[in-house]
């Protein structure tokens, strides 16, 4: 524009300008044609914002010395492929019926390259990164930085929504070169907004420090330093729990009644099928003696094989408010699947935990029962539902429950679903209540008619149980 103004004027008016002028506009007017090529060659990517950043109050910008660990997430390569892939792998009149890939496989096919995965962590290592771990036979690179960097790097903006800086997150999307916009999902990170929920439901009683309480009445205690220890009824007697504050208990052997899994294991149907196993992920370790103490109750329950992987190198030895949530898994899986090896992936988010189990791709199935909450909806998209697609064509069963809390999965008053639940490449699993048709001694005798389950405040949903008081049991889930 400059340039143009310039060649408007007289040519008296042209030779009156000073030299240095007319050289200082047309280097101004280079740059401006410089930069803007440039800052076009970046694409944001959508919906790394959480839903909460855009309500909660601000309070300026977040420390640019605080460093944060953040992942970079990519897309599946040859997505519409390993779409139909998927398609085909369920179709009993495909070629490719039930022919799952191996880890290897699916990284040689939908996996990022290694000039690609090589070319990203180059760049990050240029923009003052640190690198920290991930494959491109995960699909993630780890790394991290100062949120000086991040702001230099990505362009985005980090504010604090808390006085101390305890809660911040991202409240513009992040930009990166153009040339990585078909190959970048998603960056995790950016904000601890994203909360793990439990899905079990709040028991009848909350025991304390030393009082005999069956497991299923552990409460969640919430974060704690050393969680309570907690034991069963001495009084009970197997199959069944009986209390007289609560009433009679339904118990592994009555589900193999009511299921009519009884003539499976009679004839070693128990889920101990070649080296298969079950992987549950949880975000807290869990106590052996408690889940010992749930086998020795019922005598007919064999040990149980339990190996814990701690994904993230901290998290076992640790415990929060999904102690509970993982007590429950453990013992259920357990009972419904005496002889199936468990392996309990530990990790405070769900990510990593089933991206790993997803990668070892020993388990043929995993158990998910918690909800996430507060999470930006790239990281649903981008994140979990390309690892559920590759679980998927590995052939792994991912099971997530849809919550003990109706459509209330967030607990926070509102209408939201267990998003993961939702995805396509997984199956939800709900909840179904029934009053259970006992014996003279307390034995559930055969099926009775079930309906969506109801809690206390009439919500319908469903999740994992252990026992629960006559007349209303919540099915295991």
């Amino acid at each position: 524009m400059n340039i143009r103004l310039m060649s408007s004027g007289s040519s008296r008016q042209k030779s009156a300008l000073p030299a240095c002028a007319v050289w200082f506009a047309f280097v101004a007017t280079c740059t401006i044609l410089v930069v803007r090529p440039a800052f076009a060659q970046t694409v944001q990517l959508q919906g790394t914002i959480s839903p909460d950043a855009l309500n909660l109050p601000t309070f300026g910008d977040a420390d640019s010395t605080k460093t944060l660990p953040l992942e970079i997430w990519f897309k599946p390569r040859n997505h519409a492929k390993l779409n139909a892939l998927l398609a085909a792998q369920q179709d009993p009149k495909s070629p490719q019926y039930h022919k799952w890939l191996t880890p290897q496989e699916y990284t040689k096919r939908f996996g990022p390259t290694d000039t690609d995965f090589n070319k990203v962590m180059h760049w990050l290592t240029a923009e003052g990164f640190q690198i920290s771990g991930g494959s491109a036979a995960q699909g993630v690179i780890k790394f991290s930085g100062s949120i000086l960097t991040i702001k230099q790097a990505f362009n985005t903006r980090i504010v604090k929504f808390s006085v101390d800086g305890s809660k911040f997150g991202n409240i513009t999307e992040p930009e990166l070169p153009a040339e990585y916009a078909n190959i970048i999902g998603n960056i995790t990170g950016l904000n601890n907004l994203m909360r793990v929920e439990p899905l079990h439901s709040a028991p009848l009683s909350a025991p304390t420090h030393g009082t005999a309480a069956p497991s299923s009445a552990i409460r969640d205690l919430g974060l704690r330093d050393e969680p309570l220890r907690l034991a069963y009824s001495p009084a009970a007697a197997a199959p069944e729990f009986s209390d007289p504050t609560l009433g009679k208990h339904f118990a592994p052997a009555d589900a193999y009644t009511f299921y009519d899994e009884t003539p499976l294991l009679n004839v070693g149907i128990n889920g101990s099928t070649g080296a298969d196993c079950i992987a549950i992920y949880a975000e807290s370790d869990g106590f052996d003696d408690i889940v010992q103490q749930f086998i020795s109750k019922f005598n007919y329950l064999p040990s149980v094989n339990l190996t814990r992987i701690n994904v993230d190198g901290k998290t076992q030895g640790t415990y929060n408010a999904g102690e509970t949530e993982a007590l429950l898994d453990i013992q259920w899986v357990h009972a419904i699947a005496p002889g199936a090896p468990i392996s309990l992936y530990l990790d405070p988010f769900p990510s990593d935990g089933v991206n790993r189990a997803v990668t070892d791709n020993k388990c043929g199935t995993i158990n998910i029962s918690f909800s996430i909450c507060g999470a930006a909806s790239s990281f649903f998209t981008q994140t979990l539902d390309p690892i559920f697609a590759k679980g998927a064509s590995q052939g792994i069963s991912i099971f997530v429950s849809t919550g003990d809390n109706g459509v209330d999965t967030c607990k926070t008053g509102t209408a939201n679903v267990n998003e993961m639940a939702a995805d396509p490449n997984v199956v939800a699993v709900g909840g179904t209540g029934f009053t259970p048709n006992f014996d003279a001694n307390g034995n559930d005798i055969g099926f009775v008619a079930e309906s969506a389950w109801n809690d206390s405040s009439g919500a319908t949903g469903g999740g994992i149980s252990a026992v629960f008081p006559k007349p209303l049991f919540q099915s295991v889930s």
